[in-house]
């Protein structure tokens, strides 16, 4: 993350210098990692390749409310729905067979988290 940054740093200063723009990205924030439960990350992809779908542990910056509960020692994980051009911008398209996917790995998988 940190050559990451510098290479975002350097593109940053180059593209103000060559083109007479200034850029203000703010305050950097940082985050510790988030640890989703073992026992329920076990069960989802149990779940999932009882459903024949793809299970894979993928480590996420993503900080969404499960990341808050986790911090807060509320047992917490994630499902991930395939989104074929990346989450957050305007070409965003998750296509429907996907998200039902989710969602019955959600379902099927709900009566252990209550």
């Amino acid at each position: 993350m940190t050559r990451v940054l510098d290479l975002f740093e350097r593109t940053l200063a180059d593209t103000a210098g060559s083109h007479g723009v200034r850029f203000d990205t703010g305050a950097l924030l940082q985050t510790a990692p988030a640890a989703m439960d073992p026992g329920w990350i076990a069960l989802l992809e149990q779940k999932a390749r009882s459903l024949n779908l793809p299970a894979s542990l993928l480590p996420s910056g993503a900080g969404h409310d499960a990341a808050m509960f986790a911090e807060a020692g509320i047992r917490s994980a994630m499902i991930f729905v395939r989104n074929q051009n990346g989450s957050h911008n305007p070409d965003e398209a998750m296509r429907l067979a996907d998200f039902i996917d989710g969602v019955e790995l959600l379902y099927e998988s709900i009566d252990a988290f209550v």
